[in-house]
C-alpha cells in the first residue's frame, strides 16, 4: 500500500519551525510552510516521524508532541505527557508491524546522563501514552529511527566512549541491536 517511490518524498524540520519536502530524484527542497505549534516561547523542534498518510509527529526540546500536516504545516497539540517513563526527548520513526499498513511510532530516549537509554512505542492513535519496550543492547546513545515497508526497525547513533556514528538494525520486541 506504499506508493511509489518516484513519488515519494521526504520531511525535513528545522529549528526555526520550518516544514520542507525533498525530492530525491531531483536533490529539491521545498518549503510547506512554518508551523506555529502552540509551544512555549523558546522550544523548537528536536525530532520528527512521518506515517505513511503524511502525518508528522514532531517532538519539540521541551518534550511536548504535536501532530503537523505534511501538506499544510498546520499543528496541533496532542494529548501526550511529557517525560513519560523517563523519556523527555528522544529520536523516533514508525515501522510497519510485519507488511503493513498498521504501524508503531517507536522511539529512543536521548537522555545520555539518565537510567533510561532504551526503546519504546507511543500510542499515536489512542491516548498517546509510551510503553517502554527494553534498554538497547548493547547501549546506544541519541538515536533516530526509521523503519522499513517490511518491518525492520533501524537507527542513525552514536556510541559512548566512540567515534563517529553508527546504523544499526534493532530488533522491535528487545531493544536488541542485531546487525
Amino acid at each position: 500500500d506504499c506508493p511509489d517511490a518516484a513519488a515519494t518524498l521526504v520531511y525535513v524540520i528545522t529549528t526555526d519551525n520550518e516544514l520542507f519536502s525533498f525530492y530525491p530524484p531531483d536533490a529539491s527542497f521545498r518549503l510547506i510552510g512554518r508551523i506555529a505549534c502552540p509551544a512555549p516561547q523558546g522550544t523548537t523542534p528536536f525530532s520528527m516521524a512521518v506515517d505513511r498518510t503524511g502525518v508528522a509527529q514532531v517532538l519539540f526540546n521541551d518534550g511536548n508532541l504535536y501532530r503537523v500536516s505534511t501538506l499544510t504545516a498546520a499543528c496541533t497539540q496532542t494529548t501526550f505527557r511529557p517525560n513519560q517513563q523517563g523519556f523527555s526527548t528522544f529520536g523516533m520513526g514508525y515501522a510497519t508491524k510485519e507488511l503493513g499498513p498498521e504501524e508503531t511510532l517507536f522511539v529512543a530516549a536521548d537522555n545520555r546522563s539518565a537510567i533510561t537509554r532504551g526503546l519504546a512505542s507511543i500510542d499515536t492513535v489512542g491516548n498517546y501514552a509510551l510503553t517502554p519496550i527494553a534498554n538497547f543492547n548493547p547501549p546506544i546513545d541519541r538515536a533516530e529511527l526509521t523503519g522499513t515497508g517490511d518491518g525492520r526497525l533501524y537507527g542513525f547513533y552514536t556510541k559512548e566512549n566512540a567515534v563517529g556514528s553508527f546504523i544499526g538494525e534493532i530488533d522491535k520486541q528487545s531493544a536488541r541491536v542485531v546487525g
